[in-house]
């Protein structure tokens, strides 16, 4: 699943100072790390989620804590942060279709985590 916040174009877009504002504020708009949410993604049978801002869950974490973050270890969830989705938007948008197939692989690194990913989407 692909969530577009527009986080990473508002940050790319914005001048040097705000940008550095939009790291100190801490506050992201993402899914929630809730008990919904859970359910939500292991009833739709999502195998990763991949997000254009700087966290995959919203931020700071709300109500109930509980942090998405989990999933990795109790569903074999996989998360992407800071995914570009621009150019995808625009394709789908262009083309009218939504649905695609999407991979990504980590750098083959023993060890490695928070990788780069090689992501690619067939529309």
């Amino acid at each position: 699943m692909l969530v577009r916040t527009g986080w990473l174009r508002a940050f790319l877009d914005a001048a040097p100072a705000e940008r550095l504002s939009l790291f100190r504020d801490r506050t992201y708009s993402g899914l929630s790390g809730g008990e919904d949410m859970w359910e939500l993604l292991w009833d739709r049978r999502v195998a990763a989620v991949a997000a254009d801002n700087v966290t995959v869950e919203v931020f700071p974490i709300t109500g109930k804590p509980m942090s998405l973050h989990l999933s990795i270890a109790r569903l074999g969830m996989k998360l992407g942060e800071m995914f570009d989705l621009e150019a995808l938007a625009d394709d789908c948008a262009a083309g009218g279709s939504y649905a695609g197939f999407f991979t990504s692989m980590p750098l083959n690194m023993r060890g490695g985590v928070g990788s780069p990913s090689n992501a690619m989407a067939i529309v």
